[in-house]
């Protein structure tokens, strides 16, 4: 789903792969700058998945598990009803405005609107 869109379920999906550039190589690293100029013109989605989190959300550290501003600033623009992350190592939930965000540890079922 990187920066890509998919209808299902009668919900809009969106994503963004990887997490930021902590080591100097690797797949899927990403300065944070890089990340904004990507999710500038994004639209809006219901659902956002994404490997790594927002800034200080669900964060435990501020080197190899820092979060993206990108994120931040595209939830306060787009309002996703969810933006279900990883990286963290954590199983975690909490709100930014309407935004139900959802960190995954291994797996979690999530109760989508609409879904059974």
């Amino acid at each position: 789903m990187h920066l890509a869109t998919h209808k299902f379920g009668g919900l809009k999906f969106g994503g963004f792969n990887g997490s930021w550039r902590y080591k100097p190589r690797g797949n899927f690293l990403y300065e944070q700058d890089e990340v904004e100029k990507l999710l500038e013109f994004f639209p809006p989605v219901d659902v956002f998945v994404a490997h790594n989190s927002p800034d200080q959300v669900h964060q435990w550290d501020n080197s190899v598990h820092a979060g993206f501003k990108a994120f931040n600033a595209y939830i306060e623009r787009a309002k996703p009803q969810f933006f279900i992350h990883g990286h963290q190592h954590m199983n975690a939930e909490s709100f930014v405005g309407e935004t139900r965000l959802v960190g995954v540890f291994g797996q979690r079922w999530i109760q989508l609107p609409g879904s059974h």
